[in-house]
């Protein structure tokens, strides 16, 4: 390009950016993104998105933040592309306040959470120490409320978070159609999910406590409450 006298310019720029972020080199992104600044050009939200995303796939939350920060700082506004990446960061660290804080800035924006956005959320829960099956749950039934219908990968993000058979329950409640339980270990759930009180909180927490959300635990726990009877409390 020298010896011919011409000069790279955003679209160069932008397509060497993605290029590194989709072969997983996130540091040649954002050093062609700097590069980029310094030669006086001016990133996009795509270039800016780009460089987000490695880092997010990476876990490096907080690159990631910062770059958020830099599209701020330079005028534009993240779209829910940037916030969904920075949600799926925050969810391989089990971290449910960085995505509770993703979500307070969706919002802020006039931006709506999507399927990943809302799968991000209750995988992070499922990875928290300890994990948040409460969370994981109310995360899943607001999913639901704004009509969006969960795919393979939100149903095993919520096994993790509250284990099969509450999924079956929280299914069955919600009213989802049946195609849309798709995961093998929750259809076999399905099947015994009558036998699964609609719980109280109080009764929820003893069950994760107990069972801590595993098929088989789960099945002993049902056993447990129909060997001690209504009111007996529970003898195990």
């Amino acid at each position: 390009m020298k010896s011919l006298s011409l000069s790279p310019d955003e679209i160069t720029y932008t397509s060497l950016i993605e290029s590194c972020t989709r072969s997983g080199d996130v540091t040649g992104a954002d050093d062609w993104l700097r590069t980029m600044v310094e030669a006086q050009l001016t990133p996009d939200e795509v270039a800016y998105t780009s460089v987000l995303t490695g880092f997010a796939r990476a876990s490096d939350v907080v690159e990631a933040q910062r770059v958020l920060c830099d599209i701020r700082s330079s005028q534009l506004e993240p779209d829910l592309v940037a916030y969904t990446a920075l949600a799926s960061a925050s969810a391989r660290a089990g971290d449910p306040e960085g995505i509770q804080t993703v979500f307070r800035d969706i919002y802020a924006a006039a931006l709506q959470p999507n399927l990943l956005t809302w799968t991000a959320a209750i995988a992070a829960c499922a990875r928290a120490r300890p994990p948040r099956p409460r969370e994981a749950e109310r995360a899943f039934q607001s999913m639901i409320r704004q009509s969006l219908e969960p795919d393979e990968v939100a149903l095993r993000r919520l096994e993790e978070a509250v284990g099969p058979h509450r999924v079956a329950v929280l299914c069955r409640g919600l009213r989802l159609p049946g195609d849309v339980v798709k995961s093998t270990r929750t259809k076999r759930a399905v099947t015994h999910s009558h036998d699964l009180p609609l719980m109280t909180d109080a009764l929820r927490d003893v069950y994760y406590a107990f069972a801590g959300g595993s098929e088989m635990d789960g099945r002993a726990f049902v056993k447990c409450l129909k060997d001690s009877g209504p009111g007996a409390g529970l003898g195990c």
